[in-house]
């Protein structure tokens, strides 16, 4: 550490007050279309990619698996786009409580392995993305209901 230069402690207050300053302007709504499409694109991704272990092995499968790992980027591309906040890392949606969002993700959780345990991967997939996607719509309805309060 001998060659590295000190921190220029002025860029550094700049750029953590540029951070402050980000985190603590209100979140812009996401469009209204916008829970329902990143919920039904995750269940159908989801969907699509357990139905490969549905159907015997074929071109057919292969497209399913390709065809739902296209639609579930395509959910992690918008939802990178629309929930992304400046300056912090959001783990929980700002108008929505920890405790409401750690259970309806554990709903879906334990959807998801009942489907499982009774019809294997294809149960797994396809619950987890149903439920998943059923709760992506829900909370991110009720966190863009929050955004749009004065």
């Amino acid at each position: 550490m001998h060659g590295t230069p000190a921190p220029d402690a002025a860029a550094a207050l700049r750029a953590a007050e540029a951070a402050h300053d980000a985190a603590a302007r209100p979140g812009v709504a996401p469009p209204a279309w916008y829970p329902a499409v990143n919920g039904g694109l995750m269940a159908a991704g989801l969907t699509l990619i357990g139905l490969r272990w549905a159907v015997p092995d074929s071109w057919l499968s292969v497209a399913l698996l390709l065809v739902g790992a296209l639609l579930v980027a395509a959910q992690v591309v918008l939802a990178r786009r629309f929930e992304h906040r400046p300056g912090i890392i959001q783990a929980y949606p700002r108008h929505t409580g920890r405790r409401q969002v750690t259970l309806t993700y554990a709903g879906v959780l334990v959807v998801a392995a009942g489907a499982g345990g009774f019809f294997g991967l294809v149960g797994l997939f396809i619950g987890g993305g149903i439920g998943g996607g059923l709760a992506n719509w829900w909370l991110l309805t009720r966190e863009r209901a929050g955004d749009a309060r004065p």
